[in-house]
């Protein structure tokens, strides 16, 4: 049987090897080698170093499998906090609070009660039904927000505590 000789890729020590032999083992170093075959050149290549890329490149990619679904994640809070906001005198959006929620309510009974008064002096009773209507409506509305306000903030805590979770587990991966 012909041998072929090469040189031990972590000692560089010489070997021979035979012509279909595809792992050996360093006689000088312990080494466990990979021989590899290219159309023009035999050599060897340490298999733990093999096994150390592997296991790198597997690291790598469940850090990155994680950062994708930190921003998954961040999307669809950006897709969902869309739903709860409300909108300001300008057209423009914000996170609903629970400050302009008592506001609504406070301005409708207050307005409400004015509107009666005002209706009483005049002596126009029956006008005075529509500030309880303004009062009923004003009350509905600051319990529809206080309502939105408390399921924007539970998805909030959801979405930080997930969050949270993600970016230790990126961490984790990345100091390992």
């Amino acid at each position: 049987m012909s041998t072929i000789p090469i040189t031990c890729n972590n000692c560089g020590a010489a070997l021979d090897i035979g012509q279909g032999v595809r792992f050996t083992t360093c006689a000088f170093c312990k080494s466990r080698l990979e021989i590899k075959r290219t159309a023009s050149a035999v050599y060897s290549e340490v298999l733990e170093s093999v096994a150390r890329q592997t296991e790198h490149i597997s690291e790598n990619v469940d850090r990155l499998m994680l950062q994708n679904e930190l921003e998954r994640l961040d999307r669809e809070w950006m897709m969902q906090r869309k739903n709860f906001m409300v909108r300001g005198k300008q057209g423009t959006h914000r996170a609903p609070g629970r400050s302009g929620a008592v506001a609504v309510g406070l301005f409708g009974v207050v307005g409400g009660v004015a509107w009666m008064v005002f209706a009483l002096v005049i002596g126009a009773g029956f006008f005075a039904c529509f500030g309880l209507l303004f009062i009923g409506f004003a009350i509905f509305m600051a319990v529809y927000s206080s309502r939105k306000v408390k399921q924007y903030e539970m998805a909030q805590r959801e979405f930080d505590r997930k969050r949270a979770q993600l970016v230790r587990r990126i961490d984790e991966s990345s100091s390992a």
